[in-house]
């Protein structure tokens, strides 16, 4: 007894040191709903000034999104241990470790999105051990392997749903100042652009700066796209989520689980 009750300290450690550094690099990442209100307009500014080789181009494209990405490995580290701990165990672990996280996460994100995150860290630890508990004993076929990767493929999908209710609300609220944010960003991309084009320097820079300025302002395309600002900016967050959910995470919290499946003696 003693031996497992010091191992069960040992996942309630792990796992919530994992869902706290996953908040962590998220927070020093710096990105949130406004990040994604402005990712199409990044995205451009990134391939049109772009001059360097292509290696180059994409790394630099990538690099601000790698503690991202992190933290995202950390959230699913933490699922996984979680789900290797449901296989042997079916009490109150998942939900003591999410509400202790779900605490942090409203600490470090005091915001409408934040809300939904903590929702969903909550979820993520609370349905862990029960799904892989459930699944130890469904699962024939590559189960150490399949455990981690379906639990973590279930929780992460309801964990996209909620975060993308909450970038919606998140935007929706406060549109008029994600809108004005997203205009002086496109401003200053068409300007850096405008002055790269050929004979741009035959034009005075007032006149160049006030034509885009005017052009922002008054084109219904900029003024369209704003009106469905909160429902572009959902939309992309779902899709970006959801291919990393079933392309990358799920086979990366499969991988997890394999490997403290396999090593454990408990």
């Amino acid at each position: 007894m003693k031996l497992n009750e010091n191992k069960e300290k040992l996942v309630f450690s792990f796992s919530f040191t994992s869902f706290l550094a996953s908040l962590i690099l998220l927070r020093l990442s710096g990105f949130s709903s406004s990040t994604i209100v402005n990712l199409e307009n990044y995205v451009i500014k990134s391939i049109m000034l772009s001059s360097s080789d292509t290696f180059t181009a994409l790394y630099t494209f990538l690099r601000p999104f790698f503690l991202v990405f992190f933290a995202l490995i950390f959230l699913v580290l933490a699922v996984s241990i979680l789900s290797y701990y449901g296989c042997r165990r079916d009490d109150t672990m998942g939900r003591n470790v999410g509400i202790i996280s779900m605490i942090f996460t409203l600490v470090l994100f005091p915001a409408v999105a934040g809300i939904f995150l903590a929702v969903a860290v909550f979820f993520c630890s609370f349905y862990s051990t029960k799904l892989s508990s459930a699944y130890s004993k469904e699962l024939k076929k590559w189960v150490a392997f399949r455990i981690g990767s379906n639990t973590v493929g279930k929780v992460l999908f309801v964990t996209n749903i909620l975060i993308v209710i909450g970038v919606f609300l998140s935007v929706l609220l406060s549109q008029q100042a994600y809108a004005a944010s997203f205009r002086q960003d496109i401003t200053a991309t068409m300007k850096s652009i405008a002055v790269a084009l050929p004979g741009a320097s035959g034009i005075p820079s007032e006149v160049l700066n006030g034509r885009i300025d005017e052009a922002v302002q008054t084109s219904p395309i900029f003024a369209s796209y704003i009106t469905w600002l909160p429902i572009t900016s959902a939309l992309t967050t779902w899709i970006v989520l959801e291919f990393l959910r079933n392309v990358v995470l799920a086979n990366i919290g499969g991988l997890f689980t394999y490997l403290m499946l396999r090593r454990s003696k408990w």
